[in-house]
């Protein structure tokens, strides 16, 4: 398992729990409860069509470059070479011209996106279970629950993590070698644009060097691994009552609340039950 620690950003705490806004009337979602299990999703099946989709840019790449980053991939693939080996290597394969042929960048690019929805799985979470926007959109217009999880086990039960940076517009990512693989990981998985700022997400990642199948997707959680749940403002007592029942059979130490209006504002704020 991962460290806890192992920060996809060296250096940044994370909340201590971090949670999952979901809807009981999904049967799929219900077993986030029932079986303690939390799926990881792939980048294909995100609303945000930039989500993890960010392109490498090897149409920027100027003729220099190109024979940089075949040497660099000679030096790689040909330890044995020469260094006049590499050159001569890098301007042969230059002298093809992929890296000015669109439709072998954008094959290429695609083949990349399939691989990347085969091959990794990841867990959206929030740091913030007072957040309408995430109550009105992915909780059945605020009438479902939220699941807190204790980030720290949850993580290693997982794979790497990270928060998301939200930016004007994606960062450039160039397939060079001062643009390394861990770089290129963190602009393509890790950055979104402004509009989706309300999440406030930090997501946990796992990668695999063979396509995931779904139940590779699928991970069960230890009752440990779970804080709270969190009743939507417009939950109806009926519901409460058959989530919480649910709840105790599968985690009988978890907590509830409820996020309610506080008296005299528009503000949301959480009440234990």
């Amino acid at each position: 398992m991962n460290s806890y620690k192992e920060s996809i950003y060296q250096g940044v705490s994370v909340p201590e729990i971090l949670y999952k806004y979901r809807n009981w009337e999904n049967q799929f979602h219900r077993s986030i409860i029932t079986k303690r299990e939390v799926f990881l999703a792939a980048p294909s099946t995100f609303e945000d069509q930039l989500d993890c989709k960010n392109p490498v840019r090897y149409d920027l790449l100027t003729d220099e470059q190109i024979i940089e980053k075949y040497i660099y991939e000679s030096r790689k693939t040909n330890p044995g070479f020469s260094e006049q080996e590499h050159l001569d290597f890098a301007q042969r394969w230059a002298g093809k011209g992929l890296f000015r042929n669109k439709k072998h960048i954008a094959k290429h690019s695609r083949l990349d996106n399939i691989s990347l929805n085969e091959r990794l799985g990841v867990l959206c979470l929030t740091a913030d279970p007072i957040n309408k926007e995430m109550w009105h959109k992915y909780s059945r217009n605020s009438r479902e629950f939220a699941i807190g999880f204790r980030t720290e086990i949850l993580f290693d039960f997982v794979g790497s993590w990270g928060p998301v940076r939200y930016e004007p517009q994606l960062p450039r990512i160039m397939p060079t070698p001062w643009h390394d693989e861990e770089y290129q990981m963190i602009a393509q998985l890790y950055f979104k644009t402004q509009k989706w700022s309300f999440e406030k997400e930090y997501r946990t990642l796992r990668f695999s060097g063979t396509p995931l199948t779904l139940q590779d997707r699928i991970v069960e959680l230890p009752a440990e691994a779970y804080e709270e749940i969190v009743f939507g403002p417009l939950s109806s007592p009926k519901k409460r009552k058959k989530i919480a029942e649910a709840a105790q059979s599968a985690i009988p130490s978890i907590k509830f609340r409820l996020a309610t209006i506080e008296a005299g504002t528009r503000n949301l704020v959480l009440v234990a039950l």
